[in-house]
């Protein structure tokens, strides 16, 4: 709600009598309760039907006495509001903090931006000198994306666990179980290794240093002799699971039988020497593993850039930009925000001054007219009361064989009235009336505020003046790339 909103006035909404007295039975009632003689022709107080009436109606102005409370602290809080804009040392202590921001600003966040800018060109330096060490021109080529490497090695480890799920499953002692576990064993360490080896050790083939270079082409011969010598004995473990004595193991057996390639058969010659140890399904499996292998070496290989830390090295130079692009748009925006905020601060101030002056006088009369209406509200109220009163008495004193009580013919005043001629009884609601502003004195002080307003508006154009050129020095190096 705004200073020159008023809050809803239309509370006093009239009684419909005749829908209230069908509600209530009067006419059926009171003819029951004549027929009965009641009440009684010496009664000397309302009955309960006469009891339930007034206070239906008593309840229905305690309802409009709180709706009058509720709207009374909304128009003098409006009011209050609309005087308060008045206020210049409001004014004065809004602005002057929002006008020291700015300057502050203007000094400390636009050095830290300086320093920043310097430690961006020392790491680019560093960076270069990198490049140039390296002999290097190009930028780096940035990896594919982490979900699509994971998903492609996720590939083909399920189709070689799978595999080799299918090659350990038969004869094998453990059941399916067992050859689940043997099989994710397997295809994940041959996929892991081998991505290790071709993203931190093949790709140092293409390092200019020696020593790199050495180190990248040590590591692909031991993946190329490796990967064979490995599956191989995985081969031999498969078929002497099931081949050799209780007791020996399966795996040393596997080894055994591997060494036996490199030796001359005895003579005369067994009946199994050397990769005769094998079947057709473990030299399927062989391959398998190889091919998976290679694969996720040349993977890591090309995993990011395929020199050596270039990407790592690329991505800490972008970091060190675009912190500080973030910086500067950070320092630039809560400057502008400050500069907004104070300038507006004051351009609101300056617009409110006149319909401050208007809220005043237009709640001022709101007031008044809810008073009015309160005041002709609660007589009808009182006077709806004693109508319904004559319905039920009506129908009563036609039906009775007796006469009627002598209050049947006398109306009732609701007790605790809030109104009487010119005075307000109710404590509260007189205080709330009584709340009042003077008009005289609010204009005065909107001259006062017109005067201060535009010298504070003065200052903050002067501050931001001042932050304008330190600014722009900041924004040359948005374009600055590694």
């Amino acid at each position: 709600m705004d200073g020159n909103s008023l809050p809803d006035l239309t509370v006093f909404r009239p009684l419909d009598i005749e829908r209230y007295a069908k509600r209530l039975s009067l006419e059926t009632r009171g003819a029951e309760r004549g027929a009965a003689n009641q009440p009684p022709a010496d009664a000397l107080t309302l009955d309960d039907i006469e009891s339930e009436i007034v206070g239906g109606i008593v309840a229905e102005r305690t309802q409009l006495r709180n709706d009058m409370i509720d709207r009374l602290r909304s128009l003098n809080e409006l009011l209050a509001r609309a005087r308060s804009r008045l206020v210049t040392t409001e004014l004065e202590s809004r602005v002057a903090p929002k006008i020291s921001a700015i300057e502050q600003r203007a000094v400390v966040d636009l050095r830290d931006l300086e320093q920043k800018f310097q430690r961006l060109r020392e790491g680019q330096a560093d960076f270069q000198e990198w490049r140039d060490r390296r002999k290097l021109k190009r930028p780096a080529k940035a990896p594919r994306s982490a979900f699509v490497f994971f998903a492609d090695l996720f590939l083909i480890a399920l189709v070689e666990g799978g595999l080799n799920l299918f090659f350990f499953t038969e004869g094998n002692q453990l059941g399916m179980l067992g050859a689940f576990f043997q099989a994710l064993i397997i295809a994940a360490a041959n996929i892991v290794v081998c991505v290790v080896i071709g993203f931190a050790l093949i790709k140092r083939v293409n390092s200019v240093f020696i020593a790199n270079k050495l180190l990248g082409l040590i590591a692909l011969l031991v993946l190329l002799v490796g990967l064979p010598v490995v599956h191989a004995v995985v081969g031999f473990y498969r078929v002497s699971r099931n081949a050799v004595e209780e007791g020996a193991s399966p795996l040393w057996t596997a080894v055994e039988w591997f060494t036996q390639i490199y030796r001359t058969p005895p003579s005369p010659p067994p009946a199994a020497w050397g990769f005769s140890h094998l079947d057709e399904l473990s030299f399927i499996m062989i391959a398998v593993g190889i091919i998976a292998g290679v694969y996720a070496a040349r993977k890591g290989y090309e995993f990011g850039d395929r020199y050596p830390d270039y990407t790592k090295h690329y991505n800490e130079a972008e970091d060190q930009r675009d912190d500080y692009l973030d910086l500067l748009d950070d320092v630039t925006g809560e400057m502008l925000e400050e500069q907004t905020n104070a300038s507006q601060a004051v351009g609101a101030f300056l617009y409110d001054i006149g319909p401050s002056l208007q809220a005043i006088d237009n709640h001022t009369d709101a007031k008044k007219q809810l008073e009015a209406a309160a005041r002709n509200y609660e007589a009808e109220l009182e006077s709806a009361a004693n109508t319904m009163l004559s319905i039920y008495r009506g129908a009563n004193t036609r039906a009775r064989s007796a006469p009627p009580p002598p209050h049947f013919g006398a109306p009732v005043q609701l007790a605790n009235p809030g109104f009487a001629n010119g005075a307000i009884l109710d404590p509260a609601l007189a205080s709330l009336f009584a709340t009042s502003v003077d008009i005289k004195e609010a204009r005065a002080a909107a001259e006062r505020a017109r005067a201060i307003a535009k010298e504070q508006k003065e200052k903050v154009e002067a501050a931001i003046a001042a932050t304008r050129a330190q600014l722009a020095k900041a924004e040359q190096v948005r374009d600055v790339a590694p």
